[in-house]
């Protein structure tokens, strides 16, 4: 069991029902602003979107679970997986 100083790490000073609440809302956001790029961006710019979208989103992560020490590793991993997808989605829309 986690002591509440413990807790308040790991929930960012957030109580239990609100951290969940902002992870289930933040957690279909980007799925949500992707399908939209996709859906109704004009082709030639949904590329581009989509590496905005991504930097958003790592922006985001990086502001609000930073401060938890329980996610160091996975923003790790984060930091690798967003760069290469960025990467990735730029130079496919260069010659697109």
């Amino acid at each position: 069991s986690l002591s509440s100083q413990d807790q308040a790490t790991y929930l960012a000073g957030l109580d239990q029902a609100e951290f969940e609440t902002r992870s289930f809302i933040w957690g279909v956001t980007p799925s949500l602003l992707a399908w939209l790029a996709g859906a109704f961006s004009p082709p030639q710019f949904t590329l581009w979107i989509l590496a905005l979208i991504l930097v958003l989103v790592w922006l985001v992560d990086q502001r609000f679970l930073k401060p938890m020490k329980a996610f160091d590793a996975y923003l790790r991993l984060r930091n690798h997986l967003t760069l290469g997808a960025i990467l990735g989605l730029l130079v496919t829309a260069c010659f697109v």
